[in-house]
């Protein structure tokens, strides 16, 4: 009975898994206030406790149970750190009710990735796909938007209207252009590795046209950032599968270049960039429209960091403190009342790097660094195992991936901020947990 009884729990966890990956991305509430956050963000926070509980009953009743090495698992360990140092923090927080509901999304979260690694190990290759499943209609959703053929979430002369800003009604189901490229990135890198490394030539076709939809995409999404982290994840992956990686490098860059000179949004950005530190006086007005006016809440960030560095301000919290800090700052640089921005009360900081600085404090920065060093693990050379490596190609999927993943997220976190959206954050936690359970698998 207990066999069966196990195969359960596992079947029912790894569903959950399933529906946060495929069923997430595609939830919107279009008549809501928070039109794609927070369906999200409320269905995963509901499989989460979901996982929680079977998980819990099945200890409880002894179907399954804790073992000495489960206890030593350096990635489970890293998650139950992340945990316990959210729980601190939130203790600590400056606005406990706040941090208190991120704390339990966190847990959430962190009870996802555990299903992901634990259960992902027996998980066949072809699991990866699973974020494909939701990806390609959000792509197909996303071309119609950006080439004005249709859109079912804006009208006409909602469109017309913004005429300074079209780009942004380009939403997909996730949310802005910025967050699309973002949500793309980890999906359309899963698809070129796979395209490298996959044992069949079916799944490498499909998988290679599979990432020629998500990277083209990633692309109209003219997001800088989800673009930079992407191209240089490519040049990364290229890198791992050549002896000589000097010719593939080359050749990204070139093509780098080239997109930058030859798509009029890229070049117009460009321009404004390179006009602006040309200048002989460079104020911080002039940084900020280089940077698409986000200088002040970065400038926020570290305001918030250097008055509370141990703990940070408590997890979600940089909103609630938003607004003071940026007068602080608009004080100092009067110019800055000038911003397109100066008007907005910006609940995120667009950086993860600087939001998780200053609502976490130094430890859980460093916490952040583990994980992507952990990730990138999975790239370096294995020790030697008397176990030969799975024949389907999952431990070759995770040293190719490892790497290149690190080094998108850690790049596209510099000036986005995934970790606070439900969508990507969906798709980050599963390419990661499958990526080190895979590692871990064939390390055994």
């Amino acid at each position: 009975m207990a066999p069966a009884l196990q195969a359960l729990i596992v079947r029912v966890i790894w569903s959950g898994v399933i529906a946060t990956v495929v069923v997430t991305p595609l939830l919107i509430d279009p008549k809501g206030h928070d039109s794609f956050r927070l369906p999200k963000e409320s269905f995963i926070t509901l499989v989460g406790i979901i996982i929680i509980a079977v998980g819990l009953l099945a200890l409880i009743f002894g179907i399954a149970r804790i073992s000495r090495t489960v206890l030593r698992d350096r990635v489970l360990l890293l998650i139950g750190a992340i945990v316990v140092w959210t729980s601190v923090s939130a203790m600590a927080s400056t606005n406990r009710t706040i941090s208190m509901q991120t704390l339990a999304y966190v847990v959430c979260l962190a009870a996802f990735t555990v299903a992901v690694y634990v259960i992902g190990r027996r998980a066949p290759l072809r699991a990866v796909m699973l974020m494909f499943i939701a990806a390609v209609p959000n792509c197909i959703l996303y071309i119609l938007q950006e080439f004005r053929i249709w859109n079912p979430l804006a009208t006409k002369e909602q469109i017309d209207q913004a005429w300074f800003a079209r780009h942004i009604f380009s939403s997909a189901l996730i949310g802005n252009p910025d967050d699309v490229g973002g949500y793309l990135v980890p999906i359309a890198l899963a698809a070129a590795t796979l395209g490298v490394t996959a044992p069949t030539r079916r799944q490498k076709q499909f998988s290679i046209a599979a990432a020629v939809l998500f990277g083209g995409t990633v692309v109209a999404t003219q997001s800088w950032g989800a673009i930079g982290a992407y191209t240089a994840a490519l040049v990364t992956l290229f890198a791992l599968t050549r002896r000589k990686p000097l010719r593939p490098i080359l050749l990204a860059s070139l093509l780098g270049i080239a997109v930058v000179i030859g798509y009029p949004p890229f070049r117009a950005r460009l321009h404004t960039v390179v006009s602006t530190f040309a200048a002989r006086s460079v104020d911080a007005y002039a940084i900020d429209v280089a940077f698409s006016n986000r200088l002040t809440p970065f400038a926020a960030a570290m305001g918030m960091f250097r008055d509370h560095p141990l703990t940070g301000v408590g997890p979600g919290c940089f909103g609630w403190h938003y607004y003071s800090y940026k007068v602080l700052f608009e004080n100092a640089h009067p110019d800055m009342r000038k911003s397109a921005t100066a008007y907005f009360n910006f609940g995120e900081t667009h950086s993860d790097h600087l939001q998780t600085l200053a609502v976490s404090g130094l430890p859980g920065y460093a916490l952040f660094w583990t994980a992507v060093v952990l990730v990138a693990s999975c790239s370096w050379p294995k020790r030697e195992s008397k176990i030969p490596a799975p024949v389907d190609g999952r431990s070759e999927f995770s040293r190719h991936f490892g790497l290149p993943f690190a080094v998108a997220f850690a790049l596209h976190t510099v000036s986005q901020f995934p970790l606070e959206l439900a969508a990507p954050m969906s798709q980050v936690l599963y390419a990661a947990g499958l990526c080190v359970a895979w590692r871990h698998d064939a390390d055994s």
